[in-house]
């Protein structure tokens, strides 16, 4: 090659150069349209859920009630070396789980429940890969008012609380002028926002007493007997306060209120609106040793699908407390 066809070649690298750089600079100020391998994908926003979409979205959390059992009554105090079962509600669950086919019948979601009764230590009952009962047998050694607290842990480690007075009684003794435990009924215990909760307060004192209720959501109520509504899903403690002459009991509830539809089940359905009346409820004296007076609200509950062959139905009928009518006075 010559030096002057060299010096040709020089010169036309040369424009070539600037005209690639110029496309380059060019190019970098386009949007990018092709994929570039290797780099990590973000994932889109998705759209917000419209109208029926919004309620196949499962994101409840669980709800918690205590019920005492002797034998295959629910009770609200005992004798002392009797033995008792302390378990969660029918109705305390996850309610994400209420359609998964993999989930327990009994207590749906719940892994765990931690039990503290008055000063004694927690005691913790879980479940491992099946779906063993949840509950925890108890014997009072010593006469007297007891608290007892329950927290359910979901699957996903979220908890729900719930608590009760429980009255150990010594047999030997006139019990006639003693106060007989305080425990709470709440139904449907899981619902959705709009629906109607029926709450109803067992206070066995033997004088009057008042019932002050707390819903969670800056609304308050006082009566035996009263309904609520939410208005937003979430976890609301309902929080009820038995006043005597002398003394408050407080005993509580967690409801959970979502969001989407619920399926029509026997563990959340509520029972018709007023349950009949146990027979002999509302007569006598409320601090009278009867255990016949003893029984409670109980949902009905379907056994025919059950996981575990210990559980009880929670009850079938409602007891009044002696000379203390239904009231429904929310404030």
């Amino acid at each position: 090659m010559t030096r002057a066809q060299t010096h040709s070649f020089t010169r036309n690298a040369f424009k070539y150069s600037l005209l690639s750089f110029a496309l380059l600079l060019l190019g970098a100020c386009q949007p990018a349209r092709y994929e570039i391998v290797g780099q990590e994908a973000v994932s889109p926003t998705p759209p917000p859920c419209v109208g029926d979409e919004c309620n196949a979205i499962p994101n409840g959390l669980p709800s918690a009630r205590i019920v005492v059992y002797k034998g295959t009554s629910i009770v609200t105090s005992g004798n002392v070396n009797e033995p008792i079962q302390i378990k969660p509600s029918i109705d305390t669950l996850d309610p994400d789980d209420l359609v998964n086919p993999k989930a327990c019948y009994q207590n749906p979601g719940i892994v765990e429940i931690r039990y503290l009764v008055s000063t004694d230590e927690v005691k913790t009952v879980k479940r491992t890969d099946k779906c063993e009962d949840l509950g925890l047998p108890y014997t009072f050694t010593k006469p007297g008012e007891y608290t007892i607290h329950m927290t359910a842990v979901s699957n996903e480690n979220e908890t729900a609380e719930a608590q009760m007075i429980f009255k150990v009684l010594d047999p030997k003794l006139d019990n006639s002028k003693e106060d007989l435990g305080f425990y709470i009924i709440v139904i449907p215990l899981v619902l959705q926002t709009g629906e109607t909760i029926n709450a109803q307060a067992f206070c066995k004192t033997v004088g009057t007493n008042e019932i002050a209720w707390d819903f969670g959501d800056d609304s308050t109520a006082d009566g035996t007997v009263i309904t609520h509504k939410y208005d937003k899903p979430g976890q609301y403690r309902i929080s009820a306060t038995c006043i005597t002459k002398n003394k408050k009991y407080v005993s509580f509830a967690t409801v959970s209120v979502v969001g989407f539809k619920l399926p029509v089940d026997p563990r959340i359905t509520p029972p018709p609106s007023k349950p009949p009346v146990c027979p002999g409820s509302g007569q006598g004296n409320s601090g009278s040793q009867n255990s016949q007076t003893q029984q409670n609200t109980q949902t009905q509950q379907n056994s025919q699908n059950q996981s575990t062959s210990s559980s009880t139905s929670d009850a079938t009928c409602v007891v009044v407390p002696p000379g203390k009518p239904d009231q429904t006075d929310q404030k």
